[in-house]
């Protein structure tokens, strides 16, 4: 039978100041609207996953190519992840050169003025929803002031728990 250390949560760190590493899979997304204008290319998007609050601790993907709803199929990593932290996602269209480099921040509402220039839709994930065991699912993308934006095929693993997930894409 495995030890666990005091102070931990089945072997994780349960108070701040310790860390984990975070595997996320963003696939592809669908039902998208372009932040460029009415034309449906979405050959153009990427994705940026970060820490709410830890501007730095953020990743991105390449930008989608080919037409059609974009597929990334990109494996990126979150090295210091801290137990409680949420993670968003936002959808940005190169294409529209947004104004400043967007980082997630603690609210999308922050977004805001730069919505017509490149996001096209965000997500919060909780940490109760992926940590410690992950999640593996669609999120529904949402667009300031413009309702939903469309979905968000994505999966966050917690190092050291992928067992208890599917193998699959990790």
């Amino acid at each position: 039978e495995a030890r666990v250390r005091p102070g931990t949560l089945h072997g994780l760190p349960a108070y701040p100041g310790d860390t984990v590493r975070l595997k996320l899979a963003v696939r592809s997304a669908r039902g998208l609207a372009t932040a460029v204008g009415p034309a449906p290319r979405r050959d153009h998007l990427y994705c940026v996953c970060g820490v709410v609050g830890r501007p730095a601790a953020r990743a991105q993907t390449r930008v989608s190519s080919g037409a059609g709803d974009p597929v990334w199929n990109a494996d990126l990593e979150i090295p210091e992840y801290f137990a409680g932290d949420s993670l968003e996602f936002v959808v940005i269209d190169s294409l529209a050169q947004p104004e400043r480099n967007v980082l997630p921040s603690s609210s999308s509402a922050v977004y805001a003025p730069a919505m017509p220039n490149g996001i096209v839709g965000s997500a919060v994930l909780s940490a109760g929803q992926f940590f410690p065991y992950g999640y593996d699912s669609e999120m529904t993308l949402l667009s300031h002031g413009q309702g939903i934006a469309g979905l968000l095929r994505v999966k966050v693993a917690v190092a050291g728990f992928e067992a208890h997930l599917s193998r699959r894409d990790l």
